[in-house]
């Protein structure tokens, strides 16, 4: 885009791509780092925004949002880009370790908002570690080999990865077995094992549940209860807090007479279940011979759900129907049935689309494990 003639064929890939919009922008700026806005105008500049681009997912991501007007590190936010974690960690930002060579501090600061353009967390982490290896490598020690001169650099990269994410595990991991000489395709196939298929030392292969599939999910059940209901009345009731947001985007959805009642059961506090079920708010509206359909956020214990629905049976309604977003099967304790579900999931404990953790991330529009 910048060195390449114009009939002339650019040889890099995506992410190279990036790091050369970030070089040009430095340099066009006269500046050591980039602001957000800068970064903004220079992706919508040099990439293209409807023509297949190649970028990897959290990228893709990440300018969508700034077409539409978000700036950085806005379109790494879990709450706009549920893809944080979906990088190259080290392709689009370890140019700025040549920088500053011998100084990954200076380095790690110039590449901070350029690398929270995309990631968060430990694809951050994990980027700034690359930074830092790329200046330290500009400094190595005659008098040591590239084996001896590699590990160093790598321990004093290390200080970017806090001790109890499982980047610093994995770093672990790798190192302890390539000391002990095993080869690396033995190595490679020892990270997926232990990682992507045991998820040991808090890393989770399973990334939720996106916004796109969820809307998706939630016209199919509509088309569902319309069909089911068509020419009958419906009293639908949202369970609080978690429910608000199903009930919401559910309704817009409904082609039918139908009535929105809501009631407030505590039963968690925390990521643990008490199992204790309280009745904190009732109806407002009389279900006596009406058809009922009961949404809520998950399904876990079954608890909640089962003395709901005793108790709304005993006011006669003329039916009851459950629909319930999010089902975690294996840890039902008092199974009901289902006649609408979303998905099923895991045990991990999940936020977003309605569910927190304390009366965190309800907001957020797709699911994510507390992690």
């Amino acid at each position: 885009f910048v060195f390449e003639g114009s009939d002339g064929r650019w040889g890099a890939d995506d992410d190279t791509d990036i790091e050369y919009i970030y070089q040009h922008l430095l340099y066009t700026n006269k500046t050591s780092k980039l602001s957000g806005k800068q970064i903004r105008d220079g992706w919508l500049k040099h990439i293209k925004h409807s023509e297949e681009n190649f970028l990897w997912v959290s990228n893709q991501r990440a300018l969508d949002l700034m077409i539409s007007g978000i700036i950085p590190p806005a379109t790494s936010d879990p709450k706009n880009n549920p893809d944080f974690d979906m990088i190259d960690a080290q392709l689009t930002t370890e140019i700025f370790g040549f920088y500053s060579p011998g100084r990954p501090d200076f380095a790690v600061e110039m590449a901070d908002l350029p690398i929270r353009t995309t990631a968060r967390f430990n694809a951050e982490w994990i980027s700034k570690f690359y930074v830092s290896m790329y200046s330290l490598a500009a400094n190595p020690n005659p008098n040591l080999n590239v084996k001896e001169n590699l590990l160093i650099i790598a321990e004093k990269s290390k200080n970017q990865l806090p001790n109890d994410s499982y980047a610093s595990k994995m770093y672990d991991f790798v190192k302890k077995q390539y000391k002990d000489g095993i080869p690396w395709e033995t190595i490679r196939d020892n990270v997926y094992q232990r990682y992507q298929v045991e998820h040991k030392d808090g890393y989770d292969y399973y990334s939720g549940i996106s916004q796109e599939e969820i809307e998706n999910k939630i016209s199919e059940i509509a088309n569902q209860i319309n069909s089911k209901y068509k020419g009958q009345e419906l009293v639908v009731i949202g369970i609080l807090k978690g429910a608000f947001i199903v009930v919401s985007d559910l309704a817009k959805q409904l082609e039918l007479d139908v009535t929105f009642d809501f009631m407030s059961i505590k039963s968690y506090y925390g990521s643990e279940s008490t199992g204790q079920v309280k009745i904190v708010k009732d109806l407002e509206y009389d279900i006596t011979d009406k058809n009922v359909l009961i949404v809520e956020d998950i399904y876990d214990t079954g608890l909640t759900l089962s003395n709901l629905k005793k108790l709304l049976e005993s006011r006669n309604p003329k039916s009851i129907e459950v629909f319930c977003m999010f089902v975690k099967k294996e840890v039902a304790q008092d199974p009901i049935e289902i006649n609408y579900s979303g998905f099923e999931i895991g045990p991990e404990f999940v936020v977003g689309y309605g569910l927190d953790y304390n009366g965190k991330h309800r907001e957020l529009p797709y699911l994510g494990v507390l992690s």
